[in-house]
């Protein structure tokens, strides 16, 4: 009986097909994730690739210590599902062949963003093979996450029909479950030198619209985390107020991404000339969707958490035509440096 997360992988399957009718289940929310797991209904196997944690984030149970308590979890979920089960499984789509289009991170983070990106990518690349199959949406996944799904239902790529919304804590029976795992816990574009090559060309063909008619003196864009946002982390965050009286200072557009349809939001990002952001989530979700229009990209490090984190990786000097900026400031502050040309 699997007891321990050091034979966890005994008990886990490494096909990306499950190979008799599976269980998919969205469990609790743990700090900035949810916890998903499928598992074949016979065999009792965990799907590997149905779990970051136990495909993508290999080095948290490498290192153990403070990160074992995350694999703990897998384990206690693991147990619930196939031994402690209190409910009923839900076999209403028994007959489904699926594909997930949810992520540990659905619930946002920049992780969820590009891991749905990751997935769709790969869906568009074979679509004429998975015809037949549903698409599986965690319904509580972050409202942008569900604005992208449903621009590609707008555009044609999904099909409305076959979306299956499920819910967390309930197991659900399918026929099989086909993962196209999540291979980015972060875009490539951050990733070394792979920085200035990487390009997602299926915001640009897919979501990309004059509908939107995105005018021209809307070009200075500025998202930073407020006080009015959906925040997981509580890092870097600035009141609303003093947003406010910075982008009437120096001429910018703020943009709240819970108060705007992600798929717009893409295209204001899409015809930016300077964007103005704040470290975190703010620049890297959103850099993506600017494009060569893009001249200079203001970040903000504020706080000690984001500074931290600004000094122990990775840090881009430019993206596509744009060159990047950094400024360092206190929590909570927007007090910009006197020779600042903004």
């Amino acid at each position: 009986m699997l007891t321990n997360y050091e034979n966890l992988y005994d008990y886990c399957s490494n096909n990306t097909l499950t190979e008799n009718p599976s269980i998919y289940h969205i469990g609790r929310k743990i700090g900035n994730y949810v916890l998903i797991l499928g598992v074949d209904s016979k065999n009792h196997k965990m799907y590997k690739y149905s779990n970051e944690w136990l495909h993508l984030l290999t080095d948290y149970y490498k290192t153990g210590g403070c990160h074992k308590q995350h694999y703990d979890k897998i384990i206690t979920e693991y147990q619930d599902i196939i031994y402690d089960r209190k409910g009923e499984i839900n076999k209403s789509h028994e007959d489904k062949n699926v594909i997930p289009l949810s992520t540990s991170f659905s619930i946002g983070t920049v992780h969820g963003y590009a891991g749905l990106y990751c997935i769709i990518d790969q869906y568009i690349r074979d679509k004429e093979k998975y015809k037949d199959y549903y698409l599986l949406v965690y319904i509580n996944s972050q409202k942008g996450i569900l604005e992208i799904i449903n621009g590609f239902v707008e555009c044609g790529v999904f099909d409305k029909e076959k979306i299956i919304y499920v819910l967390s804590d309930i197991p659900y029976l399918f026929k099989s479950i086909k993962f196209l795992f999540n291979r980015w816990h972060m875009y490539p574009s951050h990733i070394g030198n792979e920085h200035n090559n990487f390009k997602i060309d299926i915001i640009r063909k897919y979501l990309i619209s004059a509908k939107y008619n995105v005018k021209p003196d809307e070009d200075r864009i500025c998202i930073i985390k407020s006080s009015e946002s959906e925040n997981l982390t509580t890092s870097g965050i600035v009141s609303k107020s003093k947003i406010d009286d910075f982008c009437d200072k120096y001429n910018f557009n703020f943009l709240e991404p819970m108060k705007m349809n992600e798929v717009e939001l893409i295209n204001r990002l899409y015809n930016a000339k300077v964007f103005l952001t704040s470290w975190g989530t703010a620049y890297f979700k959103n850099h993506v969707y600017l494009s060569h229009k893009c001249e200079k990209i203001y970040i903000l490090v504020i706080g000690e958490d984001f500074k931290k984190q600004y000094h122990s990786g990775f840090v881009p000097r430019k993206y596509r035509n744009a060159k990047i900026e950094y400024i360092f400031l206190e929590d909570n502050c927007l007090d910009m440096p006197p020779d600042l040309n903004l």
